[in-house]
């Protein structure tokens, strides 16, 4: 065992558990690389769109395979509230023990498949993103290695370093935003039709209510102007990151405040129209404007994560198509086979910036 060698002697690599070939950062980079150069036999340079179309290849299986498991955690997650004014209905009325057995079995099973499906969903995509992370640190560092003379003077090692350090690991950590804009739609979707069962046509003061207060998302179209300036003007930066947090706090605050004011919208309507609210269709209501309120919040910050990895695809993809030596210049034989080290046969030393 590795921890009981360790108190023997220092552990090597061969103490310590290897990953699965299809979990590899090797298996990762091939496909990854494979599929650029396909893209870029087709056209010169390499695409954010192609670059995209790349990463997704990588981990196409873990996105379908995340896409169900979120789905499912979203049915499961709103089986109580479609479920509680039956279960308030059993309770005031004439109780039979096997309704109301299968009624607290199917928020017991609902709960439990939900929970799993959630964690499990965000397991696969923590390892999506790690594949993600390391195929693209691989790329860059292999690309760094094969740049022409000319392509390195626009580049210092600390900007290549950067590229792996933040614009990957942003890039992998987006991941986790992979399903919420579709995710939003099908909460949405779902909470209107359990409103519309109990509560009739005022669920649409609650439909009119939710896109007004989505309107603030019009304040995270300022953060690719931020982001701009802040790249643009490093003298300004301090003052454009005061405005983009000022801007993120004051959308979240909004965001927070919203379920309330929906359901205040919603049943504040209800007692307009004349539809009598009993305590059923109260909390059936208020729990599924709970679970909305979730799906809502994290909107927001999805649109902020997805303007900043648009801006890091842009600069890997702008790094990857740099021009590169050509392999058929340099011949690497094998340690040991021969007595010279570097060896330059026909070798034209220029100092010419358009020569490679």
């Amino acid at each position: 065992m590795p921890s009981i060698s360790g108190y023997k002697k220092r552990l090597d690599l061969e103490d310590v558990p290897q990953l699965d070939s299809l979990n590899s950062a090797q298996r990762s980079f091939s496909v990854l690389r494979n599929k650029l150069e396909l893209d870029k036999s087709k056209s010169s340079q390499i695409s954010t769109v192609s670059l995209v179309k790349a990463l997704i290849s990588t981990t196409w299986k873990d996105i379908i395979v995340t896409g169900l498991l979120c789905l499912v955690s979203t049915l499961a997650a709103y089986v109580g509230p479609f479920l509680i004014n039956t279960f308030v209905k059993y309770l005031n009325g004439r109780r039979d023990l096997n309704a109301g057995f299968l009624l607290v079995s199917a928020f017991c099973v609902a709960k439990i498949v939900a929970f799993l499906a959630h964690r499990h969903c965000e397991f696969k995509l923590r390892q999506a993103g790690i594949k993600v992370r390391a195929a693209l640190v691989a790329m860059i560092h292999h690309k760094g290695l094969t740049l022409s003379s000319q392509s390195k003077q626009g580049h210092s090692n600390g900007e290549i370093i950067n590229f792996m350090v933040v614009d990957a690991e942003r890039i992998g950590d987006f991941s986790k935003f992979t399903h919420n804009t579709w995710l939003v739609i099908v909460q949405v979707g779902l909470a209107l039709a359990i409103l519309y069962k109990n509560i009739g046509i005022s669920s649409l003061a609650s439909f009119v209510a939710t896109i007004l207060n989505m309107r603030i998302l019009k304040l995270y179209g300022w953060e690719m102007k931020f982001l701009s300036r802040i790249d643009d003007i490093r003298s300004k930066e301090a003052h454009w990151l005061y405005k983009f947090i000022f801007t993120m706090a004051l959308s979240n605050s909004a965001f927070w405040v919203a379920p309330t004011v929906v359901a205040i919208t919603t049943f504040g309507t209800s007692m307009l129209v004349g539809i009598p609210l009993d305590s059923g269709k109260v909390l059936s209501a208020v729990a599924t404007f709970k679970n909305l309120q979730d799906s809502v919040y994290s909107l927001p910050n999805t649109i902020s994560k997805i303007a900043q990895t648009k801006v890091s695809l842009d600069r890997i993809a702008s790094f990857l198509s740099l021009a590169e030596l050509d392999s058929g210049l340099v011949e690497i034989v094998p340690r040991g086979s021969s007595d010279t080290s570097v060896e330059i046969a026909d070798g034209n030393f220029s100092w010419d910036v358009t020569s490679l």
